[in-house]
């Protein structure tokens, strides 16, 4: 689930990484996503039979053909007398069920993750628990309705939203993991000022120049490989640790280190930090899940220069390649942590 796969879709296996498209061997197709394993079957696929396991190449390689992402969003529609572009869009969502969107259309009072709510020539991404705010630095999300690409800015950001929700939903399922168990977790907040405490509110309030200190210990025999990603209030998804894209991100037995995180008040709201952390296995490449980085929605998306929507497609779900820097929070100092959920809401001047 981490890696970006899903039940049902169909994988390439070539030799090694660097094998060209041309090179293919066989397909197999995902029966079975774990937040950190998948089982696989071999399948007859594009003039290609299916093989056995035992007969691939020792170190084959599965290469995905068309990632089929999973980010399910609870989305109450919006009202019937919203303008008939809006209420097209929706309809066309509906129907052609965009890839890497997997939206739920809710009514009524059910429990709903966004709400669509049209005012001023905008349609509003008004969260399940926020109220819409139409000025102020705490302004709600909007997409101008009269542009040209208001249906690919719609599918776009309810795919940047369903993504960062669905990070935050997976963290949960690895709290009972063996690099969970091994790691040792406390985190302190240092206010502007410089007095010190123990962060143990649920849902902290921080302002602008709060300081978050996080020291984690492997207490385990074996090394950790660790990510560490900060979810903004504007749902862009931040890369904490490793610093540097590529820079090795494993701690070992025995050692630790300390994630410093300076608030800033240019997002707002909301905020999470994702520690995510593998154990390492002999042989094994690195765990490294910067790859999830998506950069954060503007206040009011209309369009300019530098947000074609041929980017945000050809960056779709979790595969945005570009280096992300850190925008809500910056860090300080290498973090390393497993993956455990610390959130805060960032008060705005």
């Amino acid at each position: 689930m981490l890696n970006q796969l899903s039940a049902g879709e169909v994988l390439a296996v070539v030799a090694s990484p660097l094998a060209k498209a041309e090179e293919v061997i066989a397909h197999v197709r995902v029966d079975k996503a774990e937040v950190l394993s998948a089982s696989l079957s071999p399948i007859e696929h594009a003039g290609k039979p299916a093989i056995a396991a035992d007969k691939l190449p020792p170190g084959a390689y599965a290469r995905q053909i068309a990632p089929q992402l999973n980010l399910k969003l609870r989305v109450a529609a919006p009202p019937a007398a919203a303008p008939k572009r809006v209420l097209d869009a929706v309809a066309a969502i509906q129907k052609d069920k965009p890839r890497g969107v997997e939206l739920q259309w809710v009514q009524g009072e059910q429990e709903t993750d966004l709400r669509l709510a049209v005012e001023d020539g905008k349609l509003w991404l008004v969260s399940a628990s926020g109220a819409l705010v139409k000025a102020g630095p705490n302004k709600t999300m909007s997409i101008a309705i009269e542009q040209a690409e208001f249906e690919p800015k719609l599918i776009d950001s309810l795919q940047r939203i369903g993504k960062a929700l669905n990070l935050v939903r997976i963290s949960g399922q690895l709290e009972g993991t063996a690099a969970a168990r091994n790691l040792e977790l406390s985190a302190q907040l240092v206010k502007k000022g410089g007095a010190r405490s123990a962060l143990t509110q649920a849902v902290p309030q921080l302002q602008d120049g709060d300081l978050v200190e996080i020291t984690v210990r492997n207490k385990g025999k074996l090394p950790v490989d660790l990510t560490a990603l900060y979810v903004d209030g504007d749902w862009g998804i931040s890369v904490l640790y490793p610093t540097q894209p590529g820079a090795v991100n494993r701690i070992e037995a025995g050692a630790s280190d300390v994630l410093k995180i300076e608030i800033h008040d240019d997002t707002s709201g909301l905020e999470r930090l994702l520690l995510v952390a593998v154990e390492a296995r002999a042989g094994a490449e690195r765990y490294d899940f910067s790859f999830m980085a998506q950069a954060r929605l503007e206040r009011t998306r209309s369009l300019d220069a530098g947000d074609s929507i041929t980017e945000a497609f050809a960056a779709a779900g979790f595969g945005e390649q570009e280096a992300i820097t850190t925008r809500g929070a910056k860090p300080q100092l290498p973090g390393r942590t497993e993956m455990r959920l610390f959130q805060w809401r960032v008060l705005a001047r």
